[in-house]
């Protein structure tokens, strides 16, 4: 059953990357258009998404589960940057012009394209609530040391809040508002349960 709900959610992926397709080559859809739509994706839907996983009564028991996912997802990028960095100073990588794209590609994924409807349709609410950590540590990882791969360390300047289409040149990006906002959602609620 779970396979057949899998190949549903990723089937409507593919039908709506390729209805994007086509109306990005009729002209439907400009540069323009595409960077307003990763704007509404950033800002607006994914808090979104963070904020409805949260709708949920608290206890001791699922915050502290929440803080194990969370931990064992900081292990899960911490451990393939420490390898990244190691496999990279191989003679053969060493002068790579694609070092930092072989770095980057080997630490981080897309977790939150398909990850979340597909939690989502597999395991319901309280899936997505445990898969929120991992989005939002892939989000802090990538805008911190994911830019700073492709780019050399500068003095702190410009702003912590990057736009999705162009990203500050300062140094680590602390919190991408989806993130930020995670964080937000983690205060009780008022009708929270202890």
């Amino acid at each position: 059953m779970a396979f057949f709900i899998s190949l549903e959610q990723i089937c409507i992926m593919f039908i709506l990357m390729a209805i994007g397709f086509l109306c990005r080559k009729k002209g439907m859809i400009h540069e323009e258009t595409g960077k307003d739509l990763t704007a509404i994706l950033v800002y607006i839907v994914g808090p979104c998404l963070i904020i409805n996983a949260f709708e949920r009564p608290a206890s001791a028991s699922l915050i502290k589960d929440f803080g194990l996912t969370f931990l064992a997802g900081s292990l899960n990028y911490l451990f393939p940057i420490a390898f990244s960095s190691l496999f990279l100073r191989l003679p053969r990588l060493k002068n790579d012009p694609d070092k930092q794209l072989i770095a980057f590609g080997a630490v981080y994924n897309n977790c939150g394209f398909i990850g979340i409807p597909l939690i989502q349709a597999l395991l319901g609410s309280k899936g997505t609530f445990f898969a929120v950590p991992i989005l939002v540590l892939n989000n802090i990882f990538v805008w911190s040391h994911g830019i700073g791969t492709f780019k050399k360390r500068q003095p702190l300047a410009g702003s912590l809040w990057p736009t999705p289409s162009e990203p500050s040149s300062s140094i680590p990006i602390l919190l991408p508002p989806p993130s930020a906002l995670s964080f937000l959602s983690l205060a009780p609620a008022s009708n929270s349960q202890p």
